[in-house]
């Protein structure tokens, strides 16, 4: 069935990653002639954040309250754009409408916030979007293509450089993209292990993955759950304060015979 346009759409969080990166898309999709949404709302715990947002976007309502503003909206699709700790409270509201939702990643900091959502998910139907937008990378796509043409997959190798990122926040904000894109292209994950190795001045760790393992039964075209919202992942990040990476992040994954051994290093 074709969605009838443009959709309702309702956001949560007005912070300045949201500002930066989803609102001027949100604004394009409901501008010109035939647009694709209609910002009913904009909801934040910090109202005068709400309306500057509202001013600068064109959300046609502010609310700082998430039932209130489900309830009076009406929304067809929700975006939920707050902090990775703020995001299993937020969706574990939605999720239960059976509506759409997007959501920044990562889907809950911890396997116990990400494996209720993956469930309620499933139980209510929802079309979910976590925003691993990696995936969509054309290189991505099309190496995803060749691996699975080509499998059985024998090495990956991802590297993510950045430069003094020493925020307690990188592994769960940023970092989680380089191992997403390696469960993308090579498939559900089965098993993990992992060591800090922490710098003398106490300031950041290497992160030593190993094994990562790979389900064999379900290769480069796995994946179920919440869309792009692997379950496995957050508990490479269960130590999370720790996970800092000054000058960027490597791994080297070996895969044979549907194991995975890894090894990560700045």
């Amino acid at each position: 069935m074709t969605a009838r346009l443009p959709l309702r759409a309702v956001c949560f969080g007005a912070g300045g990653f949201n500002h930066a990166n989803h609102a001027p898309v949100l604004k394009r999709l409901a501008e010109g002639d035939a647009p694709r949404l209609s910002l009913e709302a904009i909801c934040d715990l910090d109202r005068a954040r709400a309306e500057r947002f509202q001013q600068e976007f064109g959300f046609r309502q502010v609310y700082t309250d998430l039932a209130r503003m489900m309830e009076e909206t009406r929304p067809e699709v929700v975006y939920s754009l707050v902090q990775p700790t703020a995001t299993a409270g937020v969706v574990s509201q939605v999720l239960p409408t059976g509506l759409p939702v997007f959501t920044e990643k990562p889907p809950g900091v911890t396997v116990e916030e990400a494996n209720p959502l993956a469930e309620l998910a499933e139980t209510h139907g929802n079309l979910t979007y976590v925003a691993f937008n990696r995936r969509q990378m054309p290189v991505l796509r099309w190496l995803k293509q060749w691996l699975t043409d080509h499998a059985p997959v024998r090495y990956v190798r991802g590297e993510m450089l950045r430069n003094r990122r020493r925020e307690p926040e990188f592994g769960i904000g940023t970092a989680i993209h380089a191992l997403d894109a390696l469960r993308f292209l090579c498939g559900d994950v089965a098993g993990v292990g992992v060591r800090a190795q922490p710098y003398g001045d106490g300031g950041c760790a290497d992160y030593f993955v190993n094994p990562l393992r790979w389900r064999p039964d379900r290769g480069p075209a796995g994946g179920r759950g919440l869309r792009n919202a692997p379950r496995e992942l957050p508990r490479l990040l269960r130590a999370r304060r720790r996970c800092r990476c000054p000058r960027g992040w490597l791994l080297e994954p070996v895969v044979a015979a549907g194991a995975c051994h890894a090894r990560g290093r700045r």
